[in-house]
């Protein structure tokens, strides 16, 4: 098999060959085994289905029982599907689908333009439409996140009259700090903006999964890393603080210089929290999704449980010093349940890592999945009470954090995490096809060196 086709098979259980992906040239990925290649598509395809009414399978999909005060009054029929309306929910629900073995149902029209690529495998097409869903989701929040961004940029000015008066310092002692603050927030909302330009041609070339990949891949990092450019140098190194020290601190103007330290550390954990935090659950997210169309490979599983056991004490480090401030049982169960709810991962993994057929999987995978929702929920319940029953800091929020930046916040975690996941799928998968084709080459090469042992 040649070392740089990028694809990957998965074995099923009657021990076939099913292609995954199609290499860089639009074809099948594995010319030389065309006899253990089979179509699966009527295997999992939806016209099977009596109930389905529509040729996308939006209509028979299983959410559609939940949904049905969704679906139901649009009528959703093979003549409406192609418009905008109908092409979105189906985007939507497909990118929040996490079994990309029989729950993705491409469109028809999908179905032509990947077999005019040359991809007919039934996971390489599953993949591919879910992947074109997940990255039509999230232009959306991105773009979104960008304009509030900007937007917020404005209130820069108020927050430093607010901070001078509070600090008794003279005006426009701190012109100087916040001048920084709007230039790098601006950049950051530049970056940002290609990074979104990047993730529209990925979109457009979705097809192609070579120049797809890249092009999401370049815009992840772009997306991912920017915010954390602005924090490499201390604001110190920045801006001259000269003038903001108050000649009434008992410190000679260094315990000023402290709280706005504290004020300027504060804004940037802000920033970067978005992308930080859901890093982890991006790479666990994935690896349950490939996981689905890869039951028998335990890499996924051993993903899940390694991402938790990294990602937990960081996350627990980064909170504990505002838990030990402010001493709240609020605050201190959302904390911990935030922090430790990836563990559910660890504490069952022998679910994950054991090869086994795709419900049963998939089965244990949700059962996994229901339990950490459920705890992030209560972490996030307990912090919301926490919020509401601390005067101090329900006063601290309204001072400094208005709607447009909790909508903002909201934003970047949700496009965080999408794009976190589209990218690592794809790095999963490249993963996967990397360790197969090594593993291939290498059980062939000892099978030509046993067959010249035995002549």
């Amino acid at each position: 098999m040649p070392a740089h086709n990028s694809s990957v098979a998965i074995r099923r259980e009657d021990e076939e060959d099913v292609p995954l992906t199609t290499s860089s040239n639009g074809r099948s990925y594995d010319e030389d085994d065309d006899q253990h290649v089979h179509d699966l598509d009527n295997h999992h395809h939806h016209d099977d289905d009596p109930r389905c009414c529509c040729e996308c399978g939006c209509c028979c999909a299983p959410w559609r029982r939940c949904c049905n005060w969704l679906f139901s009054p649009l009528r959703i029929r093979a003549s409406c599907c192609g418009s905008f309306f109908s092409d979105s929910i189906r985007h939507f629900w497909r990118a929040l689908t996490t079994n990309l073995a029989s729950q993705v149902f491409p469109s028809q029209k999908e179905r032509e333009i990947l077999a005019a690529k040359g991809v007919t495998g039934h996971y390489a097409i599953n993949y591919l439409v879910w992947r074109r869903s997940c990255i039509y989701l999230i232009l959306i929040p991105i773009i979104v996140h960008i304009i509030l961004g900007v937007f917020n940029l404005d209130d820069l000015r108020q927050q430093q009259f607010q901070l001078e008066q509070k600090l008794f310092l003279p005006k426009g002692s701190l012109t100087s700090t916040f001048v920084v603050m709007y230039v790098l927030n601006l950049f950051i909302g530049l970056v940002q903006f290609v990074a979104w330009c990047l993730f529209i041609a990925a979109l457009a070339l979705w097809s192609n999964y070579k120049k797809s990949r890249r092009l999401a891949g370049w815009a992840w990092v772009l997306y991912f890393f920017s915010p954390f450019l602005t924090t490499l140098l201390p604001y110190r190194y920045l801006v001259n603080l000269a003038p903001a020290k108050n000649p009434l601190d008992p410190l000679g103007g260094e315990g000023t210089i402290a709280i706005i330290g504290i004020y300027m550390g504060a804004n940037y954990f802000l920033t970067i929290a978005p992308p930080a935090l859901t890093l982890s659950f991006s790479l666990i997210r994935s690896a349950l999704n490939m996981r689905s169309i890869m039951p028998q490979s335990p890499l996924m599983g051993y993903i899940c449980i390694l991402v938790p056991l990294i990602s937990t004490p960081l996350v627990w480090l980064a909170f504990v010093m505002l838990m030990q401030t402010v001493g709240n049982l609020f605050l201190l169960i959302a904390i911990t349940l935030f922090s430790f709810a990836p563990m559910i991962f660890v504490i069952f993994s022998r679910f994950l890592t054991t090869p086994m057929e795709e419900k049963r999987a998939y089965r244990y995978s949700m059962c996994m999945r229901y339990f950490f929702l459920f705890f992030i929920f209560i972490a996030v319940v307990c912090f919301a009470l926490f919020l509401a029953s601390t005067q101090y800091m329900a006063q601290l929020l309204k001072q400094f954090v208005n709607l447009a930046y909790l909508i903002e916040f909201v934003f970047a975690f949700i496009s965080e995490y999408f794009s976190g996941s589209v990218f690592a799928c794809d790095l999963f998968l490249r993963i996967s096809t990397n360790l197969w084709d090594a593993q291939k080459a290498y059980m062939m090469k000892h099978a030509k060196k046993r067959e010249g042992g035995d002549e």
